[in-house]
């Protein structure tokens, strides 16, 4: 039943893309945010680079329509000469490491080439609040599911998924949250942004599940960006000062260290004597 319904949604996001380009770009980030072939472990479909495919029928759709898939700006050309650069790096490499560095490289490509794409596919703000929407909602409804389903489940260790490791899903559910949050808060509709903030607090306890000790920290990190944002003042009229103060309880005090050194090189000399 699940195959059956990844097949309805992809076919029918290629078929939009065919009419838009951009409805394409919706349907790679299905795949890039949502991971839904993690739902599908015990198919066959897992072995398709659906990705890959996505974004191909996003180019190619895209070109048919005449749209542009990269802006003209500095920036997207320094990229692309930090790309060159990148590969022709691997040229001089040994061989032990040009294998690992090829891997993360072409990621580093992947990526950026697709968000040269997606600036190009979004036209307007309208695509923009669809975008944003569409990405929260792959990113978080997944997390959530994952932390929902693991306190429930007795507090079961998330060990990754397509992402890597625990370490790297955790990583990955830190970078949802901001998402997550701030789509939550602008939509007008009262159901959906308590939608949102179930999302988000099951996000939550999906970083806490993984038992990721680097994802604990930065999701304090995180939530306190998140708060901070939210409480400017407090930022800048309590807790900046508050903790400039602290700096100086903390501080070594080089004065009490220089006299006992003082005092043990005088105890030295009295047993040297």
């Amino acid at each position: 039943m699940r195959v059956l319904v990844l097949i309805i949604v992809t076919v029918f996001g290629i078929v939009a893309s065919f009419f838009d380009a951009f409805y394409g770009l919706l349907l790679y980030t299905f795949y890039s945010f949502f991971h839904p072939l993690a739902l599908v472990a015990y198919t066959s479909f897992k072995d398709y680079r659906t990705s890959y495919i996505t974004a191909l029928v996003v180019i190619f759709t895209a070109i048919l329509q005449k749209k542009k898939i990269i802006i003209s700006h500095k920036l997207t050309y320094l990229c692309l000469l930090f790309l060159c650069q990148c590969h022709l790096s691997l040229l001089v490499r040994n061989t032990g490491m040009s294998v690992a560095s090829s891997f993360y490289i072409s990621l580093l490509s992947n990526a950026i080439i697709i968000t040269f794409i997606t600036s190009a596919l979004i036209e307007d703000f309208a695509k923009f609040k669809m975008y944003m929407t569409a990405a929260a909602v792959f990113l978080g409804f997944m997390g959530a599911y994952y932390g929902f389903f693991g306190v429930f489940a007795g507090a079961t260790k998330i060990k990754g998924n397509m992402t890597g490791d625990n370490n790297a899903y955790a990583a990955w559910l830190n970078m949802s949250l901001p998402v997550i949050y701030y789509v939550g808060a602008v939509l007008k509709d009262k159901k959906w942004r308590f939608i949102f903030k179930i999302v988000f607090i099951g996000n939550i306890l999906a970083v806490l599940l993984t038992l990721s000790r680097a994802g604990s920290i930065t999701l304090c990190i995180v939530l306190a960006i998140l708060v901070l944002q939210r409480m400017k003042k407090l930022l800048f009229f309590v807790i900046i000062p508050i903790g400039c103060i602290a700096l100086f309880f903390f501080m070594p005090d080089y004065t009490a260290q220089n006299r006992d050194e003082g005092v043990n090189q005088e105890q030295d000399a009295k047993q040297d004597a």
